[in-house]
Formats: C-alpha cells, structure tokens, sequence
C-alpha cells in the first residue's frame, strides 16, 4: 500500500499481556474514502477494510481498541462488527 495515499486518523496504544499492542485507523483516497485499521502486536501486523463510512469506521475501530483484539482475530472481529451494525 502507497504510504503517500494514507491518511492516519486516530492512533491508539495499549497493552496487553505486557506487550503494546498498536491501532491505527486510516484512509485511503481512490475517488472515495476508504477506511482501513491496522493492528500490530508482537511482531505481526494486520490491515483490515472498514468501508466507506467514517462513522461505521469510528465505531468498529472504537470497538476494537476497547476489546483489545489482537492481529489474528482482526478479520472476524470486524466481520462481526459490520454484520451486528446492518440489522
């Protein structure tokens, strides 16, 4: 991913088994916003689509931080997330 396209729009740190674990929530400019989170802990690094929508996008990466999900279950967490928001 083109790091000159990435546009950070929130950043979050904590920890978790005595170890950082980072969030960063971006977008992406191609003809419309596209909303990404990033989570890295302990060496691995995991980039998941959120959408379009910066309001759904806010939510699940405020869910996320809150619930402290981990790069390994990032994709399903969010798939959760967006499937609990559409009924």
């Amino acid at each position: 991913m083109d790091l000159e396209s990435k546009m950070i729009l929130a950043r979050r740190e904590k920890t978790l088994l005595g170890e950082d674990i980072k969030y960063i929530l971006f977008a992406r400019d191609e003809k419309t916003a596209i909303f990404f989170v990033t989570v890295e802990f302990r060496g691995i690094c995991e980039t998941n689509r959120l959408g379009v929508s910066l309001e759904e996008a806010m939510k699940i990466f405020n869910a996320l931080t809150d619930g402290s999900v981990t790069p390994c279950t990032l994709a399903d967490v969010v798939a959760d997330l967006q499937y609990s928001h559409t009924i």
